[in-house]
């Protein structure tokens, strides 16, 4: 088990995105325009208002032994975001980055921060609240079946993503398995 501070070494910001659009682009009306594209594997980067973190000031290993103990194979970090009330990301697919992508978000309000996502299997979308404290969500990427995601904060929120691009069979058949059977994303708790 780790907490926030054994990730964070020193808080450097890299980048900040800012975006001209409005916290709108996370709405279900915005995802039906964005289905039309022919291509998703070129809509890979939704717009968005978040923070980059330096990846290099971060203690990644706690996330790292955690994913290779529970879960397997060789991963690598693909995103470090630090989220402030109203920022937000866009509707966006990842499918630049095939595999199994595993996401540590951090809150510091019960059911303030939204992950939202449209099951590629079924077509629903689904809200997935932040807990307090640790949420660990895992999915698939895969360009035949677009893993369309965006996310919406109205607190802080630390996010830290990682990607498996060779997962198991059998881990992507459990996640997919899940997805199906239960509309949810795996969410525990550290």
């Amino acid at each position: 088990m780790f907490d926030l501070n054994d990730i964070i070494i020193e808080e450097e910001i890299e980048h900040t995105n800012q975006s001209y659009r409005d916290i709108s682009s996370t709405s279900i009306e915005e995802l039906n325009k964005n289905l039309k594209i022919s291509n998703p594997y070129y809509f890979t980067y939704g717009h968005s208002t978040q923070k980059r973190l330096n990846r290099d000031k971060l203690n990644q290993k706690p996330a790292l032994d955690y994913l290779k103990k529970n879960y397997g194979g060789e991963w690598r970090i693909t995103a470090s975001f630090v989220y402030e009330k109203g920022d937000f990301m866009g509707w966006h697919t990842n499918n630049n980055s095939e595999g199994v992508r595993c996401y540590f978000s951090y809150s510091f309000e019960d059911n303030s921060n939204i992950f939202r996502y449209r099951n590629p299997y079924t077509g629903d979308v689904v809200d997935s609240y932040d807990k307090v404290g640790w949420n660990i969500r895992l999915f698939i990427i895969d360009k035949e079946n677009p893993f369309w995601h965006c996310v919406i904060t109205n607190s802080k929120r630390y996010s830290f993503g990682f990607n498996n691009p060779n997962p198991s069979k059998k881990l992507c058949l459990q996640l997919q398995s899940e997805m199906e059977s239960s509309n949810n994303l795996k969410q525990i708790g550290l």
